[in-house]
């Protein structure tokens, strides 16, 4: 379910980050992300979240990856 567009999504600077992170280095899990990008847990799981809802990520086991999708580059 799309709640906005994608460039909406990536306007927050810190969600920009969290998905730069995670397409160049898949198979972290949010403490590492969020202790690459120096936020907190809290924070890093709220943005990975959001890119899950969005569809730009998805969960494999404690690890995220980049969600393939046919209508993104």
């Amino acid at each position: 379910m799309r709640l906005i567009d994608d460039a909406e999504v990536l306007k927050n600077k810190n969600r920009a980050f969290v998905f730069e992170l995670v397409t160049n280095n898949p198979r972290l899990s949010i403490r590492e992300i969020a202790h690459r990008i120096g936020i907190a847990y809290t924070t890093a799981r709220h943005h990975i979240l959001r890119l899950e809802k969005q569809e730009f990520v998805e969960k494999n086991g404690r690890y995220w990856w980049i969600k393939q999708k046919q209508n993104r580059p």
